[in-house]
This record gives structure tokens, sequence and C-alpha cells, in this order.
């Protein structure tokens, strides 16, 4: 997979949800190169569990908080006439169309659907009968896949408004405009206080 494919991965969509978030003195960060090769790794490795790998993936492209995509549900995987979309905010996020079938081969052969915990509403089941796999669980899977969760996550977004403006990637991915705007203006995007124009590629 070329880099430029890659990139065309952070595709992204609308949807807007208030998260509370404290700032630290300093962000961790990993470099969009280190970011991308992770991505590539992701997609083309099968030496971990795909689940590993689609959870890696949410982190990657779209920034989102461990304990977030712990909690997703299997509803929040859409199809729609677009193609496969992605519940994080109040309106679903266009999965790529590369990775698509990925996360529609997960869905439809996730983990721990023993006795007490099949159909499990969860997109991430955990071991015991109606939770999701807790946030510390998924953690240790995705740094032994060597990933810098809070510099992967940082990265991402810093990407994400580089490309986009601010406001429509806060929309897009759930967060709330103080903390896409702080991103923004620590990656030196220009009037990043202000509400972005344009439109995100669907």
């Amino acid at each position: 997979m070329s880099g430029e494919q890659v990139r065309g991965l952070e595709t992204v969509g609308r949807g807007r949800l208030e998260i509370p978030h404290r700032y630290a003195a300093t962000k961790p960060l990993i470099t969009q190169q280190q970011r991308l090769d992770l991505i590539r790794q992701c997609v083309e490795s099968t030496a971990s569990p795909l689940g590993f790998r689609v959870a890696a993936l949410i982190l990657l492209l779209f920034g989102q908080a461990v304990g977030k995509i712990a909690a997703l549900k299997c509803v929040d995987l859409q199809a729609l006439p677009e193609g496969l979309h992605l519940d994080l905010g109040n309106t679903p996020v266009l999965v790529p169309a590369q990775i698509a079938p990925m996360f529609w081969d997960y869905l439809h052969d996730r983990p721990n659907q023993q006795t007490g915990n099949a159909g499990s509403q969860w997109l991430f089941p955990g071991t015991l009968p109606g939770q999701h796999i807790h946030a510390d669980a998924m953690m240790g899977q995705l740094r032994a896949l060597d990933i810098d969760l809070g510099g992967a996550r940082n990265t991402a977004l810093r990407s994400l408004v580089q490309e986009l403006p601010p406001t429509l990637v806060a929309n897009a991915l759930g967060y709330s405009y103080q903390v896409i705007h702080k991103h923004a203006g620590d990656a030196g995007v220009p009037m990043a206080g202000y509400p972005g124009k344009g439109a995100l590629l669907r």
C-alpha cells in the first residue's frame, strides 16, 4: 500500500459529542511517517488478531480515545448507500473503502462469543457475559502492536486539523470544539479558534 493510499484512508464525516478533556502540559506525539507505517502494518499484516488491528485503525485514523473504542457497539457500524460508516458522534463517519472489508470481516467473526455472550451488542466484546472489553485490556492489545497510544491519537488529530477545518473535524469525530481548536492551535493552523469553512469528504 502506497503512502498516498494510506493518506486516502483519512476521510471523515460529521457528528458532535461533547467530551470532557484535561490538557497535559505537553502532548506526546509520533511522527506522521510512523503513523502511516502503523496504518499500513494494520492493513497488510495478519500476524495480529483482526480485532486488534481494527481497533488500532480507529485510533490511528480517527484519533479516538481507547475507552471510547472499547465501548463501541455493533450498531455503530452502519451500511449506508455511500459505504460503511462508523458512528463516532451524532452523524456516522465514512470508513474508507480500502479497509471496510476488514471491518465487515471482524463484525461477523468477533471473539468471545461463547455461551452467555452470544450475539453481544458490543463491537469489542469482553470475556465477561454482557460486557465490552475493558479499556485497560484493549490498551495492552494496542501496545502489543507497538503503538504509542497518546502519541498516535494526538498525531492523528493534528494531521486531520491540518487537512480539514477544525470545526468540521470536531463534528466528525465527536469532540468538543475546544479540544480540536486546541490541537489546531498546537499544529499552527491559522485562525484555529474560528469555525472552519468547507465540507468534509464523504
